[in-house]
């Protein structure tokens, strides 16, 4: 039996709409495919997942697009099964407030987990990684001395390609961290270029971090121009610079000498720092996919120092110091549980 070659990422995005699905609503369907169809699965789950499929159309549709994904890999691995996981799906999409979501976990889990295996393979490992001039692991430090004397560190998941040559100096970081010590070349400047911004320096030293949903310039030494849709940023030493996919810009001050000492443990240094950021950085240090739900999270704010180099003792103070669970249902896969009394704001 064969199965269409397109990657699964291409195919989750495929919709009869025009408006594609995006990353973040395909998280959102596969950790409530994971939730609901769970042996601790509660009648509260049920209802929730009711809830979210009737927040937006595009929910349900998302939902639909991983069932014909979990179709095609039933059809490979149980045949004489063809079509369970279609009943148990539309059962759920249909609210039954008598209905208590039972299926058969053993036979669904194995489903869901080769599906989102799948997914898992070109959602944090895309090609572009594979690819990429520069790999770095999420359990890997390393340096790159660079042609022109300036040096390039990166720490955990880490993809970046060089432009490097007699007119300029050229860093694209596809994603992770790194923090650059330039060498001064007035006639070739140093430019990182990440999905949310350009950013060139002359002589100087600082810390770039890219992920799916931002890019954050930490400035350690000198100052950088950055460039983004919404203008150009002076960012100078002890300021630190966060730009969002939605265009959405901060900057603060910090501290130069904790963000050096923590860099150099292999530490992650945060004062009042949303909950949202904080997972996305230590995404890229492990081996797992964190999903979690923004309006659940959103009012959540840490302060803390977390190690980078042992991603579950870094959940577990997270957990201790905000009441929240961090729960690893499959392999590759982390789902973040906020108890009601952990989601009311304080403010």
């Amino acid at each position: 039996m064969t199965i269409a070659t397109a990657p699964v990422a291409d195919f989750l995005h495929m919709t009869t709409s025009t408006e594609p699905l995006s990353d973040d609503i395909l998280q959102q369907a596969s950790a409530w495919l994971v939730k609901i169809s769970s042996d601790e699965s509660t009648q509260q789950d049920q209802d929730d997942f009711q809830r979210w499929l009737a927040q937006d159309p595009m929910h349900q549709l998302a939902v639909q697009q991983m069932q014909q994904v979990i179709e095609r890999l039933q059809q490979i691995k149980t045949p004489q099964d063809h079509g369970a996981s279609r009943r148990i799906l539309q059962q759920a999409l249909q609210h039954k407030p008598q209905f208590k979501f039972k299926p058969n976990f053993p036979l669904l889990s194995l489903i869901i987990f080769s599906a989102l295996s799948l997914w898992i393979a070109t959602a944090i490992l895309p090609i572009q990684f594979w690819l990429a001039d520069h790999q770095n692991c999420y359990n890997q430090w390393q340096k790159q001395q660079m042609t022109d004397h300036s040096q390039i560190q990166s720490a955990g998941r880490t993809a970046y390609n060089l432009t490097f040559n007699h007119k300029q100096r050229q860093v694209n970081l596809l994603e992770g961290n790194i923090l650059v010590d330039v060498h001064k070349d007035p006639q070739r400047p140093f430019v990182i270029q990440t999905a949310y911004a350009q950013i060139q320096a002359l002589g100087t030293r600082f810390i770039v971090n890219q992920t799916d949903h931002e890019t954050v310039v930490t400035m350690l030494e000198s100052k950088v121009s950055v460039q983004t849709q919404q203008g150009q940023y002076i960012v100078a030493a002890g300021q630190q610079l966060k730009i969002s996919a939605n265009g959405q810009i901060q900057q603060k001050d910090i501290s130069t000498d904790s963000i050096e000492h923590a860099w150099q443990k292999r530490s992650l240094i945060v004062e009042n720092m949303p909950l949202a950021q904080v997972l996305n950085i230590l995404e890229s240090y492990g081996q797992t996919k964190i999903l979690y739900q923004d309006d659940q999270i959103q009012h959540l704010k840490v302060t803390a120092i977390l190690p980078l180099d042992h991603q579950a003792q870094a959940f577990n103070l997270l957990e201790e110091s905000l009441g929240i669970k961090i729960q690893h249902y499959i392999p590759f896969i982390n789902i973040v549980k906020v108890p009601a009394a952990a989601r009311t704001n304080p403010e």
